[in-house]
């Protein structure tokens, strides 16, 4: 993926949670469309490639890209009260 641009490394990683979470029982896909509210801390609202509950569209897993000449970073994060509901030990 380190030759990708930035959006479709993201998207990869994305759909890899939500196929993961979904094996796990949960009921997600990725967020396609921009949001109508304006943009805040992490999980009050979902971006473009976050992972969201299907049921209602609230964010639960996103992450966010940087890359350097030589490194890329992605740092990333499950809403734990969402996570607690999965069986992780499956």
């Amino acid at each position: 993926l380190w030759d990708r641009p930035g959006p479709v490394i993201y998207q990869v990683v994305h759909e890899a949670i939500a196929e993961v979470l979904n094996t796990l029982g949960a009921r997600v896909h990725l967020q396609r469309e921009e949001p109508d509210t304006a943009p805040g801390v992490c999980f009050e609202r979902p971006e473009v490639g976050d992972v969201v509950r299907v049921a209602d569209g609230v964010k639960v897993a996103g992450a966010a890209l940087k890359r350097g000449k030589h490194a890329l970073l992605l740092q990333g994060s499950i809403w734990k009260p969402f996570a607690g509901a999965l069986a992780w030990d499956n």
